[in-house]
């Protein structure tokens, strides 16, 4: 009997691999999530539309990675971004902005998988909106993968 399955093994476990990362980017459109879906070496898969509303001053995407506005801000983006994307697998936690206008990214890496595309979820919350955090936590309990979903704050 031969196999009706489409190129080789490799090409459908990369078909797979995208079919999962959609699948999470619909589930956080349906959560009404500002989020942003990272590759592996933190360039941007996916925005969501209420994520690209929060671009401005304090963030946005540049050649397809997330760029603080501030300098002490960008340095510290991209040391959580290596926390989560590296051998760590932290979450991780960074506040950008002025005290007056602060937007909270927390990202969550992804579990670990061959042919997996996605590396992290980007979530942009307001600290003040305590209800928006509870949502992303509660969201993302189970999601984690790796380092026991230790956060590191930055």
């Amino acid at each position: 009997m031969t196999s009706e399955l489409p190129g080789d093994a490799h090409e459908l476990a990369i078909m797979m691999a995208g079919a999962r990362a959609r699948g999470v980017a619909d589930a956080l459109e349906m959560l009404g999530l500002p989020a942003i879906l990272l590759d592996i070496d933190g360039f941007a898969l996916h925005i969501s539309g209420r994520a690209a509303e929060k671009f401005g001053a304090r963030l946005a995407i540049v050649r397809r990675r997330l760029v603080a506005g501030r300098a002490q801000d960008h340095a510290a983006l991209r040391k959580a971004l290596g926390d989560t994307l590296g051998a760590a697998r932290l979450c991780a936690r960074v506040t950008l902005g002025p005290v007056e206008s602060p937007l909270c990214v927390a990202l969550y890496p992804a579990p670990a998988g061959d042919a997996q595309l996605l590396g992290a979820v980007a979530v942009l919350i307001d600290p003040q909106d305590k209800a928006a955090d509870a949502l992303v936590s509660a969201a993302f309990s189970g999601f984690v993968g790796g380092a026991g979903g230790r956060i590191a704050i930055h």
